[in-house]
Parts: structure tokens; C-alpha cells; sequence
């Protein structure tokens, strides 16, 4: 069912947390490092009346990747944005960057919807050919959106830091 609200609904998701603390630096830790930053995005967009926003995770808990997918998909998510602060193997490297789903990721988000049964919402009442263009149809879009997004947000990332060239 789709919600009653016209805001969009932006879901946040802190990377790591709990037993998993991701990349660590001199004593900064990604999976601390990430919720704060979280918050203070949380806190930025809510101050826009046009946006629910909701974080996956507000403490220092590890959650599954797919358990992290179903809480967006149960809040009915416009955007899922993961924040994680990567660790690259030289000092020279630094920056922002973007990412968007790729052919190799999407196979195993397939995967991963076959297993915890995340059924896209398709109510055409056809047969099942039909379902599964009209289902490829729908992750196109999705990902065409996704990279528009990511164009769209790489050149304020720039003019707040610095950037990782090529990132996208």
C-alpha cells in the first residue's frame, strides 16, 4: 500500500556498526564515524518539510545488509542512501565519492530478493512473462534514476570537499 504522506521518504543507512566496525585510522572508526555523519544529514534534510527521514540504525548496532533493505522497503523508501567512510590503500587518495548498482551487484540483489521473498510492486495480473518484463522495466528505471541522482550530486560534493575522480 502506498503511504499517505506526499513527503518523500528518505532512508539513511550508517554503514557497519556493532561487531563490524569497517575501515579504522588513527583511532577513527568508519562505523562511528558514519552514524555521526548520518545524523547530521537526518537532521538537515528533516528540517525540509518535504522529507520523512529515517535512519536504519541510531546506535552502535549491527544490522544485516538485508535487513537494512527491508526496513526501506517497509517504509516505502524514494531514496536509500548507505554512507560509509572507505579506507583506500594510499594516502593520496581522498574524497567523496558515488555508487551506484552495477551489473555484478545487481545479480546479487536478485539474489537476495529471491531469498527474503522482496517482490517488486507489480500488480498487472498477467502471466508471468509479462511480470517479468514489466520487472526488468522497473530495475531500469530504477537504476536510470539512481545514476541520474548520482550526477546530480557529485558536482555539491565538489563544491563541499573533495571529490574521488571518476567516483561514479
Amino acid at each position: 500500500p502506498r503511504r499517505m504522506s506526499n513527503k518523500f521518504v528518505v532512508v539513511i543507512d550508517p554503514g557497519h556498526g556493532g561487531k563490524d566496525p569497517g575501515a579504522a585510522h588513527h583511532g577513527a572508526v568508519e562505523k562511528t564515524i558514519v552514524l555521526a555523519a548520518s545524523k547530521t544529514l537526518r537532521d538537515i534534510l528533516a528540517a525540509d518539510p518535504r522529507y520523512d527521514v529515517r535512519l536504519t540504525r541510531s546506535d552502535d548496532t549491527f544490522i544485516e545488509l538485508e535487513d537494512r533493505v527491508t526496513k526501506a522497503r517497509n517504509w516505502d523508501a524514494d531514496l536509500f542512501i548507505s554512507v560509509h567512510a572507505d579506507a583506500a590503500g594510499s594516502a593520496t587518495v581522498e574524497g567523496a565519492s558515488v555508487y551506484t548498482i552495477s551489473q555484478r551487484g545487481e545479480a546479487r540483489v536478485d539474489i537476495e530478493a529471491r531469498d527474503n521473498n522482496w517482490d517488486l510492486p507489480i500488480e498487472d495480473g498477467g502471466s508471468k512473462e509479462v511480470s517479468g518484463i514489466l520487472t526488468a522495466l522497473l530495475k531500469r528505471e530504477t537504476k536510470t534514476i539512481s545514476e541520474e541522482f548520482a550526477a546530480r550530486l557529485l558536482p555539491e560534493l565538489a563544491k563541499a570537499g573533495p571529490v574521488v575522480r571518476n567516483t561514479h
